[in-house]
């Protein structure tokens, strides 16, 4: 996804969309995040190899899942990335953490909204850099063709492929981003791109290109790629997203995709170049910038998925999608967000 500033005003209008009480509401107005302290554990190699120096991480428990909601749908449309929301094995109850490597850009959050701040050593990273058993065994299955382990050592994917030797088997372990596929709109596109994949197959064995605007860690580029994309890029604004994306195509045998640092409302496609499918998962304001240009970048038969969509905001984006003239034949609505499927207008 595109970053964007996490401030004081969108803040108060994301949680007034999830329905949280004033009081959340007036605190959450208090926290002021500047875009200079994102990161994403995707850093997490990187910073246990080269630095002594560690990290900070402010933990929060949540006690319900509609605060889990209202706090899922906060960081998900803010872009933040350097939140995660984990359960707590064996307990109905939740875990927010959100890791800077700076102490007072954490004091602000501690401030509002309680719960601790601890320093994480070099050591602390490493053990978080390698999950769990349990997690590491937790499977996400895409229609009967993908399976996404969180495993990360060599023999357990090869063990989850046993378990699946019809199925295409991508490894995303944590530690390389937020979540691991399961939330709404990645999850949503996955299958999408599944569907794309199956009347491919169906009607012709063409070579086909993917595009994935916005494409964060990199999974639903490499589940393309994984399924036969003939050419894949993928961009970013987030740097950091990108090395994720590439240490992910390395797990996964898929180097050969195209992932690029880049603005999606300034980039451009090679000469003559356009896409069968293009995917964008991106907050509403930018997908409103970018409609003018998806058009010339698809093929006339091409399919586009948009996501990142909240429900709040589905009218809006699909109308200024079909002005600039596509039709959409499918909206898939999970939780507070929406996912649409559609094409060029004949």
């Amino acid at each position: 996804m595109r970053l964007i500033g996490l401030t004081a005003d969108l803040i108060r209008s994301l949680f007034c969309d999830c329905g949280c009480s004033s009081g959340v509401e007036r605190d959450l107005a208090k926290v002021k995040v500047g875009r200079s302290n994102r990161l994403t554990r995707s850093i997490f190699p990187k910073m246990t190899s080269e630095s002594q120096q560690g990290i900070y991480r402010w933990t929060k428990i949540l006690r319900s899942e509609s605060e889990v909601e209202h706090w899922q749908a906060a960081i998900e449309a803010a872009l933040l990335l350097n939140a995660m929301i984990s359960h707590i094995a064996g307990k109905k109850s939740w875990k927010l953490e959100i890791f800077d490597p700076a102490l007072t850009q954490l004091k602000p959050w501690q401030d509002q909204f309680d719960g601790k701040i601890e320093h994480l050593s070099t050591a602390d990273l490493l053990a978080m850099s390698q999950p769990a058993v349990d997690q590491q065994t937790s499977l996400l299955k895409i229609r009967d063709r993908i399976v996404i382990t969180q495993a990360a050592a060599s023999e357990q994917i090869e063990q989850v492929r046993q378990q699946f030797p019809k199925r295409i088997v991508l490894s995303y372990p944590p530690a390389l981003a937020f979540g691991t596929g399961e939330h709404a709109t990645t999850a949503t596109c996955l299958r999408l791109i599944c569907d794309f994949c199956k009347k491919r197959q169906s009607k012709s064995k063409q070579a086909w290109h993917f595009l994935d605007l916005g494409c964060g860690s990199g999974i639903l580029s490499a589940a393309a790629k994984a399924m036969g994309a003939s050419s894949v890029i993928g961009m970013d604004f987030d740097p950091m997203a990108i090395r994720a994306a590439h240490r992910l195509a390395e797990i996964n045998g898929l180097q050969n995709s195209e992932l690029i640092e880049a603005d999606v409302l300034k980039w451009q496609p090679p000469a003559q170049h356009s896409y069968d499918l293009i995917v964008a998962n991106i907050f509403h304001d930018v997908l409103i910038e970018l409609f003018p240009n998806i058009p010339k970048w698809l093929k006339p038969d091409g399919e586009l998925i948009l996501s990142g969509i909240l429900g709040t905001q589905e009218k809006s984006c699909l109308h200024a999608a079909e002005q600039a003239g596509f039709v959409f034949d499918k909206v898939v609505r999970k939780g507070k967000w929406s996912t649409a499927h559609g094409k060029l207008r004949a």
